[in-house]
C-alpha cells in the first residue's frame, strides 16, 4: 500500500515517509500486546492517527522543546519527531507499560530526537518546554496551569487536539486562544 501525505508535506524526504510507515507496522504488530489504540483503528490508522497527528506541524516551527502529554502510543509526538528532526520531543507518558513501548518504538527507529518521561506530567518540574501537545488526553485548568508553570516564556504555545464532540464555544479558561476549526486544533498562548 502507498501512503501519502498532504500537498503541504511535498518536501518530505523518502526517508522520512519510509519512517512513518515503520512506525506504523510497529504500532499494529504491538498493539495487541500493549492495547495502544481500537481495533477498529487498524485498517485506518494512517488517516486517523498519522496524519491526525502531523496537522499541527505548521505551529512547531520555531520551537525546540515539545511536550506530548499523555502520549499514549506516541501520538502526535512521534510522527512530528519524525518529520522534524531538530526539534526535541519529550514524551509523558504515566503508564510504564506504554513508556516501555515509546522507548522500544525511539530505539528502533533511532528517534535522537525524542525523549520518554515515564511520569505523570502534572507531578513533573524539573525542565521547560516551548511547545505542549495532547491528544485524547482531558483538558483541564489543571493541565494548562502546570504547562503555562513549565513554559519557557512568551512564545509558548499549548496546543490540543479537539474531537468531534468537543464544544469550543464553551471554553472558559484564563489564557489567550484561538480555534482551527478546519484542523480541529485549540492553541493557547502560554503566559
Amino acid at each position: 500500500m502507498e501512503y501519502i501525505l498532504p500537498s503541504s508535506f511535498n518536501n518530505v524526504s523518502r526517508e522520512t515517509l519510509l519512517k512513518l510507515e515503520k512506525y506504523q507496522t510497529l504500532v499494529l504488530e504491538r498493539n495487541r500486546s500493549v492495547n495502544l489504540f481500537s481495533s477498529k483503528d487498524v485498517h485506518i490508522f494512517w488517516e486517523r492517527h498519522i496524519l491526525d497527528s502531523i496537522k499541527s506541524n505548521e505551529y512547531i516551527k520555531g520551537h525546540r522543546r515539545v511536550c506530548d502529554i499523555g502520549s499514549g502510543g506516541g501520538i502526535p509526538g512521534i510522527p512530528l519527531a519524525i518529520i522534524n528532526s531538530n526539534v526535541k520531543f519529550f514524551l509523558f507518558e504515566r503508564r510504564d507499560k506504554k513508556a516501555d513501548f515509546l522507548l522500544n518504538i525511539k530505539e528502533d527507529l533511532v528517534l535522537e530526537n525524542v525523549f520518554i518521561v515515564n511520569a505523570n506530567f502534572i507531578d513533573y518540574k524539573s525542565e521547560k518546554y516551548d511547545l505542549f501537545l495532547s491528544r485524547a488526553v482531558k483538558l483541564t485548568d489543571n493541565i494548562l496551569n502546570h504547562a503555562n508553570l513549565l513554559s519557557e516564556g512568551r512564545n509558548s504555545l499549548y496546543i490540543y487536539y479537539f474531537g468531534n464532540n468537543f464544544d469550543y464555544n464553551n471554553i472558559n479558561y484564563r489564557f489567550k486562544h484561538i480555534v482551527d476549526r478546519k484542523n480541529r486544533l485549540l492553541i493557547f498562548y502560554l503566559l
